[in-house]
């Protein structure tokens, strides 16, 4: 289990969530510098819909499968790209659950390893909003039997789920728009 207030939680900008939770770990591992939300969406290639080009005249403006956000499924705009092209010492795998015994597993284990999780998921599956299908990020913070603490930078705030839920809306947005777990680790 993790210890509490491992993260100071940010508040993600529009479309954001990915660059939020990144920025965290990068200031908890100290190695953030000058990074902001924008510079790293820039990075993880940002798609914003149009009434947002003022804000983010960097991004693109073509809707991901995933949603509007970062584009890490694909490789050029990749987790890992990024964390080696600019020199971070920070390492990067993705695990995909294929059972939630095997989600619980690999929370516990990264939990007990003292790796940094971040966790892609459907919206509106784990938060019980079957109007909304799109991708969202959070850090896992905490790993219960069943109950997962999950910091979320679009509140931002603490938010708990049942690991039964979360397991249901990792499968529900998908390997292919890069659903799962972002696991990291200082180099």
């Amino acid at each position: 289990m993790r210890t509490p207030n491992r993260y100071k939680p940010i508040k993600q900008l529009p479309y954001c969530c990915v660059p939020a939770c990144l920025l965290m770990i990068l200031r908890r591992r100290g190695v953030a510098g000058s990074w902001s939300q924008k510079t790293i969406g820039y990075a993880l290639g940002l798609a914003v819909p149009e009434e947002y080009r003022k804000r983010f005249p960097r991004a693109h403006n073509k809707r991901p499968s995933a949603g509007w956000g970062t584009q890490i499924q694909k490789k050029n705009y990749s987790l890992e790209i990024f964390l080696q092209k600019n020199h971070l010492p920070v390492s990067f795998s993705f695990r995909f659950p294929r059972s939630l015994t095997e989600l619980h597993h690999i929370m516990k284990d990264s939990t007990k390893g003292g790796l940094d999780m971040i966790v892609c998921f459907n919206f509106g599956i784990a938060y019980s909003d079957p109007k909304i299908n799109w991708g969202h990020a959070s850090i896992v913070e905490s790993v219960n039997t069943q109950t997962i603490t999950l910091i979320d930078p679009e509140k931002p705030s603490r938010r708990k789920i049942s690991i039964q839920k979360l397991y249901r809306a990792i499968k529900k947005h998908g390997k292919k728009n890069a659903a799962g777990l972002w696991l990291f680790r200082s180099t």
